[in-house]
């Protein structure tokens, strides 16, 4: 279970709560893990990374302000942030990943990022247990 993040969020000391993002105005922000929040606004949603984690992702695959829109592109961010999501407290986006779900979506939306993150086209059969 996401944990609800109050008035102001550790990752950059701002409030998310009604602040701004690119999809309209937060209505509600859940902390996946250090530095990783899921925000949701009246249309849409996506991942929010910090300075710190944002600049874990490639440069040519990073985007900018650390958001990730919550169809695809957060299937990026928890790739290259898997160690950090594992450790943290969310199950739910724990077995995302465990479960293959990030890989699957990353390999039909960015077949490149999943080349260069995995070395191949194919998908992992299981990646349980993986770190």
């Amino acid at each position: 279970m996401l944990r609800t993040i109050g008035s102001t969020t550790e990752r950059q000391g701002i409030d998310l709560l009604g602040a701004g993002s690119p999809w309209g105005q937060i209505e509600f922000a859940g902390l996946i893990a250090e530095g990783i929040s899921h925000v949701s606004t009246p249309s849409h949603g996506g991942l929010l990374l910090s300075e710190e984690n944002n600049v874990k992702v490639p440069e040519e695959w990073r985007r900018q302000g650390g958001w990730y829109e919550e169809d695809c592109e957060w299937s990026i961010g928890f790739t290259f942030l898997r160690d950090e999501i594992l450790a943290g407290e969310d199950e739910r986006s724990k077995s995302v990943i465990l479960d293959g779900t990030v890989e699957r979506t990353l390999k039909r939306w960015y077949p490149a990022i999943h080349h260069s993150y995995y070395g191949f086209d194919g998908v992992v059969e299981s990646i349980k247990g993986k770190s």
